[in-house]
């Protein structure tokens, strides 16, 4: 056996037992506050995103002058972007501000303006490169 097999078999073992040990100490009532601590820790990270995707929304409604029906329309877009490129959605929507500024015309199109951001996201997966650099690439040419 390798020194790093050997040596994380050592740091597993002695995980198992922290793990033993702490269930020996506590039982079910600290596990049950364990678990209690993880989602409450699990909440505040998903309602921060949440937050944090709320204004980067709220930038984007000001520069697109879109309803708020439309803009619940580019939050699902953004989110599913996010999902399939795995982005977080807020920075799906700052590459379709970036789109916008750099094509004003988008800004009106609210179709447009969610196709090309998709196709940055497609030319950056890709070519494995930054969303904000395949924002430009594209944009560059469509001007």
């Amino acid at each position: 056996m390798g020194t790093a097999t050997a040596g994380a078999t050592t740091f597993g073992g002695a995980l198992k037992a922290l793990g033993a040990s702490a269930w020996a100490a506590t039982g079910p009532i600290g596990l049950v506050v364990a678990a209690v601590a993880g989602l409450g820790v699990i909440g505040y990270k998903a309602a921060s995103a949440a937050n944090e995707l709320d204004k980067h929304l709220d930038s984007l409604q000001s520069l697109t002058g879109l309803d708020d029906t439309a803009m619940k329309d580019m939050s699902k877009s953004a989110i599913q972007m996010s999902k399939d490129f795995g982005t977080a959605a807020a920075d799906v929507v700052d590459s379709m501000k970036l789109i916008g500024s750099q094509a004003p015309e988008l800004l009106k199109d609210q179709e447009g303006l969610k196709s090309v951001t998709e196709a940055a996201n497609v030319l950056a997966k890709a070519g494995e490169i930054e969303v904000v650099d395949a924002a430009k690439a594209i944009t560059g040419t469509m001007n």
